[in-house]
């Protein structure tokens, strides 16, 4: 009986260990724009010493700290838009992730998901999906970012990444 639960764990194992991002699939495509920064760069960052007076600039380099990873793809491509955003509800389900907030601006929705833990004001992820559509043109961005994540820094992250004002006040709503 060992033997069998032992082998049985054997096979297993490996499918854990190659378990992949819904997201894995568009680093390499043509019609996908990617960036993926690892921890390793981003610790550089938050010990790089840079004489600022700017709080901005300090909490961003103090999430820094403690960001693993920060991913972003996007795509002009409508049909890939489309895919794009069916990845971001599969990735929603299998990571349950909840919303936080939605900002509608004009032609872009934007939506932002985290993963929770026990503490209100930390998340382990922290998924936003932009959809931007017009007569022009249709693009979709998602930023995936895993780690410590301190809500109330938020702000600085969005300022360091130009991102829509509306943001800079997320809370979590109790």
């Amino acid at each position: 009986m060992k033997k069998v639960l032992a082998t049985l764990c054997l096979a297993i194992l490996p499918i854990f260990a190659i378990a992949q991002s819904v997201f894995d699939k568009y680093e390499n495509s043509k019609d996908v724009a990617t960036v993926s920064i690892g921890k390793g760069l981003l610790k550089l960052a938050s010990h790089i010493d840079i004489e600022t007076d700017d709080p901005e600039v300090k909490d961003f380099l103090n999430l820094a700290k403690n960001i693993d990873e920060i991913k972003v793809y996007v795509t002009e491509k409508s049909s890939v838009a489309a895919d794009l955003s069916h990845a971001v509800k599969v990735h929603l389900k299998e990571r349950r992730l909840e919303s936080l907030m939605k900002v509608k601006d004009k032609d872009a929705i934007i939506n932002f998901y985290v993963k929770n833990t026990n503490n209100d004001e930390i998340v382990k992820e922290l998924l936003m999906h932009v959809e931007h559509r017009d007569s022009h043109r249709t693009e979709s961005v998602v930023v995936n970012i895993t780690g410590k994540i301190e809500l109330e820094k938020i702000g600085a992250l969005v300022n360091q990444l130009n991102l829509p004002e509306e943001v800079k006040e997320v809370k979590r709503s109790k």
